[in-house]
């Protein structure tokens, strides 16, 4: 499956991050997760798809400047995350 992200706006300690719907005729979306990882190596969980199923982007706040984060867009179904 593919999600695509990309980073629509940011600040000095927030960036907004934005995934395409997933299309899927066999399996019902019940909505998207984002994850991310810092320096420490572990990844944490910044958005539940529990908290907005519909959701097609989130805020992330609390971010330091000048650390390198990366992020991960999983989406949910039935069978779990993928």
């Amino acid at each position: 499956m593919n999600l695509a992200s990309d980073v629509e706006q940011n600040g000095m300690t927030y960036v907004q991050l934005n995934w395409s719907e997933v299309v899927d005729s066999d399996l019902y979306t019940l909505g998207y997760s984002v994850e991310s990882l810092d320096d420490d190596d572990v990844w944490k969980e910044v958005f539940d798809a529990s908290s907005n199923p519909d959701a097609l982007s989130t805020i992330v706040n609390g971010l330091t400047t000048a650390k390198l984060y990366q992020f991960r867009v999983y989406s949910a179904n039935f069978n779990g995350k993928s």
